[in-house]
């Protein structure tokens, strides 16, 4: 969390500032959090590419305007991963091994249905609220305490509505966020360490 809060600070910072050392703190600060911490950490770049993606389709001269400041971002982001890509490209199992074993198409080609993944969903809904199904951590006990775990389920809606109806980016933004930190919980087992990436958003 501290690390995906500290890119998106540095990358909105810098659409406004068009300051390079804040592309350059977002690429570093991406390239720790996504690649250095934790597996399910690894699905950060994907929501960046994704975000900015929409913003060249939604705004008039978006890439144009920045297309510089990407292109520095992207290389601060690559120099600082050179490390471990270097590692991974030499131990690619071991790298992958994890995300391997947990992957939950596993589960849905051994029991030849889609069950598996619905069941992840239906658990991902509860984490915050219900139980964070941790096996070290937040075992019993939702990721969320009271009132926070009340309002978010409020708040989700609102900015659901508020994303559609007005077309608000900041709200879309919000909800990619936290939708792409659930995946790779949804995308193998769903605990309260693998969706530790959403509490930025949900907050």
């Amino acid at each position: 969390p501290f690390f995906s809060t500290r890119s998106v600070y540095f990358f909105y910072r810098g659409l406004k500032t068009k300051k390079v050392s804040d592309f350059i703190w977002c690429g570093i600060s991406l390239s720790i959090g996504s690649l250095y911490i934790y597996d399910a950490a690894r699905i950060l770049p994907f929501f960046f590419i994704t975000w900015v993606l929409f913003l060249i389709l939604t705004t008039e001269k978006f890439l144009y305007s920045y297309k510089r400041y990407f292109a520095i971002l992207a290389i601060s982001f690559l120099v600082m991963s050179l490390p471990m890509v270097y590692y991974a490209l030499g131990h690619w199992q071991n790298f992958t091994s994890r995300s391997e074993f947990l992957f939950i198409g596993h589960q849905i080609k051994q029991t030849e249905s889609l069950s598996p993944l619905w069941n992840n969903i239906l658990t991902s809904a509860g984490l915050f609220n219900v139980k964070a199904n941790g096996n070290d951590f937040f075992i019993f006990e939702p990721l969320l305490d009271s009132p926070v775990s009340w309002v978010f389920p409020i708040g989700f809606l609102i900015a659901i509505v508020q994303a559609i109806r007005l077309r608000s980016k900041n709200y879309a933004f919000i909800l990619l966020w936290f939708l792409v930190s659930l995946l790779p919980g949804i995308l193998s087992v769903p605990n309260g360490n693998r969706g530790i990436g959403t509490i930025p958003s949900v907050y």
